[in-house]
């Protein structure tokens, strides 16, 4: 069912992410976006960054869907400052 790929291709993958017989290998990829309503908010008043989310002028009016977001906090946490 599968071919296996040239040897150029697999090169290019470290042996962890591949099969040992050559016909598949292992890749992700993800995006982060945030979604806003042009016709309320200029592009000259979005955050430089997602931290500037958490500021006051934001409060109420951000709402992260999915709970995805969260998982990078419960396997790497933030050590307190």
């Amino acid at each position: 069912m599968l071919s296996e790929l040239d040897d150029d291709v697999l090169d290019r993958v470290s042996t962890t992410d591949r099969s040992p017989d050559g016909t598949w290998v292992g890749f992700a990829g993800r995006g982060r976006v945030l979604v806003y309503n042009v016709d309320e908010v200029a592009t000259t008043d979005l955050p430089d960054s997602v931290f500037d989310l958490t500021g006051p002028e934001y409060s109420g009016r951000v709402g992260p869907t999915g709970q995805q977001f969260l998982v990078p906090g419960l396997v790497h946490p933030v050590p307190p400052a």
